[in-house]
């Protein structure tokens, strides 16, 4: 790898390894708070009444994310370069106020249609279980004005180069959560799952926010103004078809609400554990490749952009291929390190292990994909391809989720959408690819085959290392097994693509770290020095 093109990747690598260490941070935070629930509450009927609940609110985010992240913030970096800070920060100022005020309309309407909603998301619940739900949701609803505007917030800190605070909030917020779970559930019971999680959102919005309002507008763009009305019909097809593309855990809740109770909570215990790894890894190269392509898109064309794209992508397959794999390796111990204790039991962790690897290739391998080539597609200001390539295939998950459900219970919903994912983006990459100049797919393909035989090996070797230590404790052999195999997988990537190890390494903060260790040497040895002149004289 070229000097030049080092220091050009880096630009990428860099900054995504500050948001990963936030994202670890949000990691750690999150699996205090998995662990607490799991302890807390199990995998019981409580646990399914909240996690069905939290579904419209997830959903909801989900589509407003899209519009205002993925279309507001190139918007932002053009006003900006353009036409100068106060028009940037004109065009902030309005969708601030137009997102608060339209989020906080859909809040109250679902607070107060909070037990229709329930009875149609979820029709397999009865009784207690299905009014324990309805309480839920009028109070999970008014996390989605608090997740818009910090959506909106981080996109805009993000435009600036601002990465860890961000990345950080929802560490902070999710120790929040777990403060308000230890004191409050034994008051109020199961409903202390909602009041944490508004109190971690309230928390998680306001490290951003707060920034972005102290920083404040000297004014604000009429509703007629071209540059609002310009990004309304932006954001229009991406809400709309958002409401389809992300209709699907929304489908999943309501297929398996007829499944015995608790199944609902395993497949909400293995989106935790596979979210831990979105934490940590998609979002730290998903959110500062952005910028960086709306960036080298104005200045280099689409020849830039698909070097981007390219980059993103190898990156993605070195770094996700072997973390799911070897999770996949270790999905046993993994489940019973993090959650079995309390109400949560063996049998638990034996049923949220079946589907871990399933949902670890959707929510990171297919997640991250997806992220770059999205982003490709947004910088190209194209916001309807990859809704209805989603929406297409989200209609085939439907028709045949009943059968799955009835056939496969709910591993089989969880390998559906597996394949419902992966086949939506394979679509997007050959559409993706149709507009991009002489880009090399062959190379790609050699990429990803070298990636997934070095993975391939560290998944073997964690199983191996398991049988081997199968006597020891489960933190040991979980230990043991995670640290050889990801060793093994760090000697074969420096063999088959050192400049990619290079990559990841400046990805994992390696650099930072060493430069903070040669910091510390040098004062070392300086105080040593200053001492040693003072006893000679």
């Amino acid at each position: 790898m070229s000097i030049s093109k080092e220091t050009d990747n880096s630009s990428i690598t860099k900054p995504a390894s500050k948001v990963m260490l936030g994202g670890i941070l949000s990691l750690a935070g999150g699996l205090a708070g998995n662990v607490v629930i799991a302890a807390i509450f199990g995998a019981g009927a409580d646990m399914d009444a909240f996690l069905t609940a939290m579904v419209i609110p997830a959903y909801l985010q989900i589509v407003f994310y899209s519009s205002l992240s993925f279309v507001f913030v190139p918007a932002f970096i053009d006003a900006e370069t353009n036409s100068g800070d106060d028009n940037a920060w004109a065009l902030a100022g309005t969708f601030f106020w137009i997102a608060a005020v339209a989020l906080s309309c859909v809040a109250i309407l679902g607070a107060l249609f909070s037990p229709q909603i329930i009875d149609l998301v979820a029709p397999g619940f009865q009784g207690e279980k299905s009014a324990l739900a309805s309480r839920m949701l009028s109070i999970l609803v008014f996390t989605i004005p608090l997740s818009g505007l910090s959506t909106l917030t981080v996109g805009i800190q993000n435009a600036r180069y601002r990465f860890f605070g961000p990345s950080v909030a929802p560490a902070i917020g999710a120790l929040g959560n777990v403060i308000v779970l230890l004191i409050f559930s034994r008051f109020i019971g199961p409903l202390a799952l909602c009041w944490g999680y508004v109190i971690s959102m309230i928390i998680q919005a306001g490290i951003t926010v707060i920034p972005v309002l102290s920083h404040g507008w000297k004014r604000t763009l009429p509703l007629t103004d071209q540059r609002v009305t310009g990004l309304g019909r932006l954001m229009v097809p991406l809400i709309f078809l958002g409401l389809v593309l992300s209709f699907s855990p929304v489908a999943e809740r309501y297929f398996s609400s007829s499944l015995p109770d608790g199944q609902i909570a395993y497949m909400g215990y293995a989106q935790k554990i596979s979210s831990m790894f979105v934490l940590s890894l998609a979002s730290g190269i998903s959110t500062t490749i952005f910028p960086v392509m709306a960036r080298t898109f104005a200045s280099e064309g689409i020849a830039g952009l698909s070097k981007k794209n390219d980059f993103g992508l190898q990156l993605t397959f070195a770094v996700a291929l072997p973390a799911i794999m070897i999770s996949g390796a270790v999905a046993i111990p993994l489940t019973s390190i993090f959650l079995e204790r309390g109400a949560f039991s063996f049998a638990d962790t034996l049923g949220v292990s079946q589907i871990l690897f399933a949902y670890l290739l959707s929510n990171v391998l297919f997640r991250m994909i997806g992220n770059i080539l999205q982003r490709s597609f947004y910088v190209l200001n194209n916001t309807t391809t990859q809704p209805i390539v989603d929406s297409a295939f989200l209609v085939l998950f439907i028709a045949t989720a009943r059968f799955v459900v009835d056939r496969w219970g709910y591993v089989g919903l969880a390998w559906a959408s597996v394949f419902r994912s992966g086949l939506g983006i394979l679509t997007l990459w050959v559409l993706l690819l149709r507009k991009f100049p002489k880009n090399n797919l062959g190379n790609m393909f050699l990429y990803i085959i070298k990636y997934f035989g070095a993975a391939l090996a560290a998944y073997g070797c964690a199983r191996f290392t398991l049988f081997l230590v199968g006597s020891l404790p489960v933190f040991f052999e979980l230990a043991l097994a995670g640290l050889l195999s990801v060793l093994l997988y760090g000697v074969i990537l420096h063999y088959i693509d050192k400049d990619m190890l290079s990559s990841v390494l400046d990805l994992l903060g390696a650099r930072y770290f060493a430069g903070i260790f040669e910091k510390g040497k040098k004062w070392l040895v300086t105080i040593g020095f200053r001492e040693f002149e003072k006893k000679e004289s």
